[in-house]
């Protein structure tokens, strides 16, 4: 069991090697421009042995972009400390989840929208980046655990906007949260899609008030005061 625990340790350490060299790449040259011989050859390794720790090309990918959603979680609690009001605590995980995904929208496009279409398994993801790097887990981050590795983002913001409206003693038929839910994603979704395409379209700040100012639109579409 010791030896077993030892060689999963190395395996661990030495992916750490592969994906902090892949987030050097990253931020030097964006993630377009990552490679597995850049990459290898950054960590000290031969492209040979970079698969044998990763599955393939994309593994590596979805590793390093993770680093940029630990940040989010490490943001968060900060962010929503003077915020007492759930509704108002809604909007401000999508105040912060904007500020931050704006910034690299390439990375949270991979994250989030990427494999949307296939059964590809985020929270397997989200739990072993943490295996990896347990040192990153902080206690105020791990509140938000179970929001962060729900299977989907759709799941992650149906449960989400759900648990803020009962707290508020708003009752809205299912079928309503899931259309208020989906219409969130989509007006986030149509901004993350044109930074990428244009990053100069709107600052991050611009484009951050304007998102969430569409949600705080379509929630009072639906008689939910905010005042």
């Amino acid at each position: 069991m010791q030896q077993k625990d030892r060689k999963q340790m190395y395996r661990q350490q030495t992916m750490s090697y592969f994906i902090n060299a892949a987030l050097e790449i990253i931020e030097e040259e964006g993630i377009d421009s990552l490679s597995i011989r850049k990459t290898a050859e950054k960590a000290g390794y031969n492209s040979a042995t970079l698969y044998h720790y990763f599955s393939d090309f994309e593994e590596l990918r979805i590793f390093s972009a993770m680093k940029y959603l630990d940040q989010y979680a490490k943001d968060l609690p900060a962010y929503l400390e003077p915020v007492t009001r759930p509704l108002e605590r809604y909007l401000k995980i999508w105040e912060c989840f904007c500020l931050h995904s704006f910034s690299h929208p390439d990375i949270f496009w991979l994250l989030f929208f990427k494999h949307a279409d296939t059964n590809w398994d985020f929270s397997y993801y989200f739990h072993a980046y943490y295996d990896i790097f347990p040192e990153s887990w902080s206690e105020d981050a791990a509140n938000y655990k179970n929001m962060l590795s729900s299977a989907n983002f759709s799941e992650r913001e149906f449960l989400s906007l759900t648990d803020s409206l009962n707290k508020e003693n708003i009752f809205l038929p299912e079928s309503d949260i899931h259309n208020l839910a989906t219409m969130n994603i989509m007006l986030y979704r149509g901004m993350l899609e044109t930074l990428r395409e244009d990053s100069e379209y709107l600052s991050i700040e611009e484009a951050t008030a304007t998102t969430v100012s569409f949600i705080r639109r379509a929630l009072t579409s639906y008689n939910i005061d905010l005042d």
